[in-house]
């Protein structure tokens, strides 16, 4: 970088301030508040005991949802008629057994198991 007005503006500082200016800014610093150990824990447990009350409405909200999902099942069930059985048998394994007939032929034996 061989601008001048690049070096000369790296070269720049800030003017000081008044002395009453910065004695204003000092003045208008916030202070720390004097806490006691109480009033310290105060806001954690406040959120503590808030926190607690909402899971435990949450879950009062939840049993009474499922009551009332139980409710309407059971309402439900009683106002449908009950189903006619339906049988359907299908064969779920089938076993084959060659037995000899004659002395050259065979025969297959299907048993539907």
């Amino acid at each position: 970088m061989n601008d001048p007005l690049e070096e000369r503006l790296a070269r720049m500082q800030p003017a000081p301030l008044p002395n009453a200016v910065m004695a204003r800014l000092i003045a208008a610093r916030p202070q720390p508040a004097a806490r006691t150990s109480w009033s310290a824990c105060r806001g954690w447990i406040a959120g503590a005991a808030a926190a607690l009350g909402l899971v435990v409405a949450g879950l009062f909200a939840v049993g009474e949802v499922q009551k009332r999902a139980g409710q309407r099942f059971a309402a439900l069930a009683a106002a449908t008629p009950a189903p006619q059985p339906t049988r359907i048998f299908l064969p779920v394994a089938q076993r084959n057994y060659l037995v000899r007939a004659a002395r050259t032929r065979y025969a297959v034996i299907d048993r539907g198991v």
